[in-house]
């Protein structure tokens, strides 16, 4: 351990990597764990500085993706709520303790990341068809995308341990589409198909958009 840390923050980083370390020996969590210093916490403490403990999550990503088979809904509950960990500080009694988790995203192999943008581009082909079938439209699917900037894509943040699917298309999508067809509202369909392929608020965090973007 380097040099300027105390023993009492050794056994507190040692004690909190053990808490995870029973997942990671389960194999459900992979995680690294960092000892450091802040002292912007407690500024207005006569003991300001802060023992930092940063756990970095590396998702699997096979395991959080609604559409992959090997989607495991336990798995994603137990990263989800890997990152709520402020209650082990009252179990540990050190005050002047602060925990961070991160998930770190670049820890996916570039491939599964394609994989998963692939699945997306087929499934956002099939919203389009059904909305152009639907409003009985008069243009192929190449043009919806270019005159309404419609797409569903995968994204994801350190903060969140679940996928972020953005769904976006400039405002002319709404104005254009406002009448229901046939008992459906355009943006029914469009959720309506994500949630066949358990695209869905308990799985992913959604960023809607549509209609919401400047242009058309």
């Amino acid at each position: 351990m380097d040099i300027g840390y105390s023993k009492e923050e050794v056994q507190l980083f040692e004690t909190v990597k053990k808490l995870f370390g029973t997942l990671y020996a389960k194999e459900i969590l992979d995680f690294e764990a960092y000892l450091g210093h802040n002292n912007s916490y407690f500024a207005n403490r006569e003991d300001s500085r802060a023992t930092l403990i940063t756990i970095e999550i590396k998702p699997d990503l096979d395991k959080v993706n609604p559409t992959s088979p090997n989607f495991d809904p336990q798995y994603l509950d137990t990263i989800w709520k890997a990152a709520n960990i402020e209650d082990i500080k009252k179990y540990l009694g050190a005050p002047n303790l602060v925990i961070e988790a991160y998930y770190d995203w670049d820890s996916v192999e570039d491939k599964k990341w394609t994989e998963l943008s692939v699945k997306l581009q087929s499934i956002t082909e099939e919203i389009v068809q059904e909305i152009i079938s639907k409003y009985n439209l008069d243009m192929t699917s190449d043009y919806f995308y270019g005159l309404y900037n419609f797409g569903v894509y995968p994204t994801a943040w350190e903060s969140e341990g679940k996928l972020t699917i953005d769904v976006d298309s400039n405002s002319s999508l709404c104005r254009d589409l406002s009448v229901p067809q046939e008992g459906s509202k355009m943006e029914d369909i469009v959720f309506e198909i994500l949630n066949k392929y358990n695209i869905n608020d308990n799985t992913v965090v959604i960023n809607n958009r549509l209609c919401k973007n400047q242009g058309g």
